[in-house]
């Protein structure tokens, strides 16, 4: 979704610049960005949090000079200098809001990697210190605000209709086939609901699974009830395509 707005934007005459914080990235997404538009490579190391980093980063946007820095991630806001920057920050918040607004202090961060437990999870670190907070829903702003306090815009998200083209409205003949276009994280995106509502349709309908994520392992796992039905029914595609015909 990046691409295209980042796109649009260009195309509309905004100048517009994309940071890519980590050497983590989609060559494929990296080329399908218009030409106009300012690409920035930092290369950190996932994770690595080094003064150097800190300093690249605010001196890139201290000489864009922007009137908008839209953040991908909350947390990034503790590493954006100077109270000019800190002003323009935006954020949008694309799931229910989860974990802690304040980031876990050194001392809790040492004893979960001795006790060899993860890190909570948090997608509101400093949510309420961002001065321009988006939410992708009415459901993700009442939340927010209920649990946090956090006042938000709803924008919803922008989906380029054109890129989908219609089925008749006369139902399939013989199986329903059914694709979900997504991250796989089951957590906020629910496959494997429907890999269990394919499994106990035993038959009547085939899922198509496109894209990565971190619950791969999981829904290819014997873990979810009916597992013989789910390899029958179930396909899981590593790879996305731009343009997806139904038929």
């Amino acid at each position: 979704m990046l691409v295209n707005i980042a796109n649009a934007q260009a195309e509309a005459g905004s100048e517009v610049s994309v940071l890519i914080i980590n050497e983590l990235y989609e060559q494929s997404l990296v080329n399908s960005l218009d030409k106009r538009v300012n690409l920035v490579f930092l290369n950190r190391k996932k994770g690595a949090i080094t003064p150097w980093f800190i300093v690249r980063l605010n001196r890139i946007l201290e000489r864009s000079k922007p009137d908008v820095i839209h953040l991908h991630r909350s947390d990034l806001y503790h590493f954006v200098w100077g109270k000019k920057l800190k002003s323009k920050v935006c954020i949008t918040l694309h799931a229910l809001p989860k974990g802690l607004v304040r980031r876990e202090g050194v001392m809790h961060i040492v004893w979960r990697k001795i006790k060899k437990r993860s890190v909570l999870y948090s997608n509101v670190v400093d949510m309420d210190r961002i001065p321009h907070v988006f939410t992708i829903s009415e459901v993700v702003q009442k939340t927010l605000y209920d649990n946090y306090g956090v006042e938000s815009t709803v924008v919803c998200n922008g989906i380029v209709t054109s890129c989908f083209v219609s089925r008749p409205k006369t139902m399939p003949k013989g199986q329903l086939r059914v694709v979900m276009v997504s991250r796989l994280e089951h957590d906020k995106k629910g496959q494997d609901l429907l890999i269990r509502a394919a499994a106990a349709l035993q038959g009547t309908v085939t899922v198509d699974f496109i894209g990565i994520g971190s619950s791969m392992e999981y829904l290819k796992s014997s873990s979810l009830p009916n597992c013989m039905l789910k390899r029958m029914y179930v396909f899981l595609v590593s790879k996305r395509k731009t343009t997806w015909r139904l038929i």
